[in-house]
């Protein structure tokens, strides 16, 4: 092989071996970042450390104090929503778990059946009726994805205008 030759060569080596790490990249990353799997469909589990701590059904979330709240929603995708939404306080949900969960903790992750993630400071948790976990609108049990709702449970956030923060389809509430 000619000496002109040998750079042409290397490159394409250069390019195999790029895209090969670039795809083993994307495959972890793929991994560490896919939706929660288990649980039953329409429960809320609260995790801390990988452990469940306790899983919620629609019964257990609607026996706690419940809260209701007239909301509008700006969406950035010209989703708007407005309505009264009905639920529970996200910081009655943790107390329910564990008394002791919101002494010991910096923030919640919400995660969703689909995936989608949102982080509260603890700050924002304890503002009381703030963060809610909601299962109605306008009187209706929200519906599952499948149905073409948001549910059977979602965050609201009364102090966000825009609806980025209230997680649709929720399923596991993640403490840290």
């Amino acid at each position: 092989m000619s000496s002109r030759h040998k750079p042409l060569l290397l490159k394409k080596k250069n390019i195999v071996l790029g895209m090969l790490i670039l795809g083993v990249a994307v495959v972890i990353l793929a991994f560490l970042n896919r939706p929660s799997v288990g649980g039953e469909p329409g429960t809320i589990r609260v995790t801390r450390n990988g452990t469940v701590i306790k899983t919620f059904s629609m019964e257990d979330i609607e026996a706690l104090p419940v809260v209701e709240a007239e909301k509008s929603i700006s969406s950035g995708k010209g989703e708007d929503e407005e309505g009264v939404f009905t639920g529970v306080s996200l910081q009655n949900v943790l107390n329910a778990a564990d008394p002791t969960l919101l002494a010991t903790c910096k923030q919640v992750i919400t995660r969703a059946d689909d995936g989608y993630v949102s982080i509260f400071t603890l700050g924002e948790v304890l503002e009381g009726d703030n963060i809610l976990v909601v299962y109605a609108k306008d009187g209706e049990a929200l519906k599952n994805a499948a149905a073409g709702g948001a549910g059977p449970f979602r965050i609201i956030v009364q102090g966000d205008a825009f609806g980025t923060r209230c997680t649709k389809y929720l399923n596991v509430l993640e403490v840290e």
